[in-house]
């Protein structure tokens, strides 16, 4: 009897090793919570339509609060946001974000 404890016991733990890395506890590892960058301002005819940036380094971020006067397809702007957690959206296109910086680049 002590014997199957004891595997029910190690089968535990290796279970729980594995939840508790991908939930990404304890292996160092934290989900960034700000963005910055580079990118141009895209609109993605999805969902009714949409401005989204599609960052230079290939990263695709939906601008929750995007200013009227960015919404121009092909504008190149820098960027600075906050990532927007626990937040479901109809476009299912890109990061949702927060912006907390935009300015247009020449």
């Amino acid at each position: 009897m002590q014997k199957l404890a004891l595997i029910f016991g190690l089968i535990a733990i290796g279970f729980l090793t594995g939840c508790l890395h991908e939930l990404g506890i304890g292996d160092g590892y934290e989900e960034p919570t700000t963005v910055s960058g580079t990118g141009t301002i895209r609109f993605i005819d999805l969902e009714g339509g949409f401005f989204g940036i599609e960052a230079d380094d290939g990263s695709e971020y939906l601008p929750l609060n995007l200013p009227a006067e960015f919404e121009n397809d092909g504008l190149r702007v820098s960027f600075e946001a906050n990532i927007a957690k626990d937040v479901a959206t109809i476009q299912q296109w890109g990061v949702p974000v927060n912006l907390t910086r935009i300015e247009t680049l020449n």
